[in-house]
């Protein structure tokens, strides 16, 4: 079975060092992260929407709020640090998937406009239902 974070790491880990852009473990790690984070924000309000706003986020003081991201960011970017960086597992996931029928079918922009198109539809989500409550 398919990983898809780890098959995501996969592609920008091979893309960024082939680019030889600084460090690709580095690079792939931000990427991942920042696509995680679009997807738990993505729960996030589809959760609110569904429970009619009866679990939400948003109700949280200011700085509740900008603590609970805070925290959400880091404990993210450090789990997939351990999860990657010890004992050099990300060479495994990279050899794992560097055969993958998946690299011929996805193409490289495909892979970088996912967490693009995920939060553009979160957001219109929110936008289309702020005035209309589910």
């Amino acid at each position: 079975m398919i990983s898809y974070f780890d098959y995501i790491f996969y592609r920008m880990y091979t893309f960024y060092k082939k680019k030889g852009d600084g460090q690709p473990i580095i690079q792939s790690l931000n990427f991942i992260s920042i696509s995680q984070l679009i997807c738990i924000f993505t729960i996030l309000q589809l959760i609110d929407k569904l429970s009619s706003g009866r679990i939400k986020v948003s109700l949280l003081d200011k700085n509740t709020f900008w603590v609970f991201w805070a925290s959400l960011i880091v404990l993210v970017y450090v789990l997939n640090v351990l999860k990657y960086v010890p004992k050099d597992r990300y060479k495994k996931v990279v050899d794992n998937y560097c055969n993958s029928p998946l690299n011929i079918k996805l193409k490289m922009w495909m892979i970088f406009i996912q967490p693009v198109v995920l939060l553009i539809i979160t957001i219109t989500l929110l936008v289309l239902t702020k005035h209309h409550p589910s």
